[in-house]
């Protein structure tokens, strides 16, 4: 996979900026760096949600958890004898 960076032509805009300024953005990136992860995290939660893990009703799964729910089988029934076994 090739990866290709773009580089502002005219510096990085970052280096002329004396050391109070430079730190100021760089702090502001660091916050904003630090929301997007939260922001992320939860988005991720969000997906892997189904009826089986929320409040959702089952009407509202997609495709693929409609199908992974049809796959799962409940366990059978353990059969009874034909006749009462506890009469004498």
């Amino acid at each position: 996979m090739i990866v290709r960076v773009w580089r502002w032509p005219y510096g990085d805009g970052v280096s002329t900026l004396d050391s109070a300024s430079r730190e100021e953005l760089l702090a502001e990136r660091d916050a904003v760096i630090a929301v997007l992860l939260v922001e992320i995290e939860a988005l991720k939660r969000r997906v892997g949600m189904d009826s089986s893990n929320s409040s959702m009703p089952p009407g509202s799964d997609g495709p693929a958890a409609r199908a992974k729910r049809g796959k799962q089988r409940k366990a059978k029934p353990t059969p009874r004898p034909a006749g009462r076994a506890d009469r004498p």
